[in-house]
């Protein structure tokens, strides 16, 4: 059919079908704007392409069907049963030349036995369990299936063997590059194993793990240059650290902890007393004289205190300050410790200076305070997040130091350590937002709460193809894993108003009367900022991953029936 011919017919038709869906069209001429755009992408798309959208409205085999990214086209159905207002529905382009579009049904609807082996036939392939679950796959994705794309199929399953070819025709449809490290990626998110903040948490373990490998397993000095070398890629700037980075309320065990050496227990236990001692009395040596701060100033002549008692004091005093500052800063110290090794020649390197080092590496406090760090750098506290440019900072950060990370991994010819592992998990795990970010707009924010991390995952309803053709009206999810309410789920609706409604939704009932009894704070709030709040507290007992939720909105749809139909637009 002509494609110009609808705008003659539009006006009667729509209201026909509105009257019989019982909706009303506001706005005609937005309506035809969208079925004019609709079918522009309709009329660019080769034979063989396919396209899936909800039935708008129905009346006399006369259809409106709104596409995936908002547009619209309409279209007159022939031998076909009447569809529901809201049904999802897929077509293939079968014509498409001088303006008459010929579409018709997917296969979904047929009998599947019949028009799988029929697809597999005309292809040439072998006929068996595994390609028919190949097809499947294809037709339940919305993806053509002419010969040539089920050749193509074929060919990378066979190249994937270990991954399911439904996750295979998932990331075709999402045009998301089929490779190994996507197709993991698509797994890990699909079992909810694809948090940042955990990977944050492997990168800590991990470079202990790997720490220790290289010190028992090669050459001593190339272990301490590459460990220092890490350290300084994962912490940069060490002399800014504060001790509320460092490992909590836990100073005293961070060196002694992991180590069997029992004589480390007495020399923390001494150090307790030490500094009561000194709280009670500073001692300071200036020249031959000794002063006590807090009982006045006492003068010790040469005669009653020798120079090497003064010595041997000093180096006392040195000793407990060193002491100390391995207790409050792990990181320094095995910063430091790793210096002074490196400065000595290789072959003066002994056993016990290897032990210092691996001591210091698997103390609990030095693992806690390098996690504390890291969640430092990559993670941002709640009340950062509103910040402008925050997050993109965030990424720009984590970005350049993982790749910094696994440049040196690689180089150094350590591509199978653990700590190589996670790094390449969380460059993976990036990448793949990334792509998915090509359709969607979805992040993961790292958060940084007082007593635990998290990844809170925000996706925004909004196709990104149609942004530009939105009402003003914003909708985005907001989901949240937490120790204590559990899966929180929140639903934001904001329109240019500043009205905000809101949908929390919990599996707890317990957890929903406690937001519920609470939300006059965050009520206020919004307040203060101008915007107006309405809020739903909803049980949600079988809640859907973010992910889950973002491949339903963008899925492939079943279909009615095999008849073929004429586009009009």
């Amino acid at each position: 059919m002509n494609i110009g011919s609808i705008f003659n017919q539009v006006n009667n038709a729509i209201n026909n079908l509105t009257q019989n869906s019982g909706e009303t069209v506001q706005n005609l001429n937005e309506l035809t704007s969208s079925i004019q755009r609709g079918m522009d992408i309709l009329s660019s798309l080769p034979p063989g392409s396919s396209l899936s959208g909800t039935v708008a409205g129905f009346n006399e085999g006369n259809l409106i069907l709104q596409l995936s990214e908002g547009n619209m086209i309409q279209a007159r159905l022939e031998g076909m049963s009447q569809p529901l207002i809201g049904q999802n529905l897929s077509f293939m382009v079968k014509g498409n030349s001088e303006g008459n579009i010929t579409l018709s049904p997917l296969f979904a609807n047929m009998n599947p036995s019949s028009t799988i082996s029929n697809a597999l036939n005309a292809a040439g392939i072998p006929d068996n369990p595994q390609t028919q679950y190949v097809v499947r796959s294809m037709m339940e994705e919305g993806l053509s299936v002419d010969k040539d794309s089920l050749l193509d199929m074929v060919k990378t399953v066979n190249e994937y063997p270990s991954f399911d070819p439904k996750d295979i025709a998932v990331l075709q449809r999402l045009n998301i590059p089929v490779n190994e490290e996507m197709l993991s990626q698509f797994e890990n998110y699909k079992n909810y194993e694809h948090t940042i903040s955990n990977s944050l948490t492997d990168i800590a373990e991990t470079f202990t793990e790997s720490s220790l490998m290289l010190l028992e397993g090669e050459d001593a000095a190339k272990a301490l240059e590459f460990i220092k070398q890490t350290l300084d890629i994962l912490i940069p700037e060490k002399d800014s650290l504060t001790e509320d980075v460092i490992s909590g309320t836990d100073h005293e065990n961070s060196i002694i902890a992991g180590s069997n050496d029992p004589s480390a227990e007495n020399g923390i236990n001494d150090l307790k007393t030490g500094e009561q001692e000194m709280t009670e009395k500073t001692i300071l040596a200036k020249g031959d004289t000794i002063t006590a701060d807090k009982e006045g100033s006492q003068t010790i002549s040469s005669d009653e205190k020798s120079s090497p008692e003064k010595a041997d004091m000093g180096r006392n005093l040195t000793d407990l300050n060193s002491i100390k500052d391995s207790v409050s800063d792990p990181i320094r110290v095995l910063d430091n410790r790793l210096k002074e090794l490196m400065e000595k020649d290789p072959a003066e390197l002994k056993d016990k200076d290897i032990k210092s080092v691996s001591d210091l590496i698997k103390s609990e406090g030095f693992i806690k305070a390098l996690k504390n760090e890291v969640s430092k750098q990559w993670m941002l506290k709640p009340e950062d997040v509103a910040k402008e440019g925050s997050v993109r900072e965030l990424y720009d950060r984590l970005n350049s130091q993982i790749k910094t990370l696994t440049d040196s991994l690689q180089s150094e010819n350590r591509p199978n350590t653990p700590l190589a592992q996670a790094a390449g998990n969380l460059s993976g795990n990036i990448n793949f937002m990334n792509e998915l970010n090509q359709t969607f707009n979805y992040v993961q924010i790292p958060l940084k709460f007082d007593d635990q991390n998290k990844t809170g995952e925000l996706y925004v309803y909004t196709n990104k193809r149609s942004l530009a053709d939105n009402d003003g009206t914003v909708s985005a999810l907001l989901h949240l894993d937490m120790d204590n309410l559990g899966p929180v789920d929140v639903h934001v609706v904001l329109n240019e108003s500043n009205n905000v409604k809101t949908r929390f939704m919990l599996k707890d009932d317990s957890a929903l009367d406690l937001i519920a009894e609470n939300i006059e704070i965050l009520n206020s709030r919004l307040s203060k900022r101008g915007y107006n709040m309405n809020a739903e507290f909803i049980n949600n007992d079988d809640p859907k991953t973010v992910f889950e939720k973002m491949l339903d909105e963008d899925n492939g749809v079943p279909i009615l029936s095999n008849s073929s139909f004429d586009a009009r637009a």
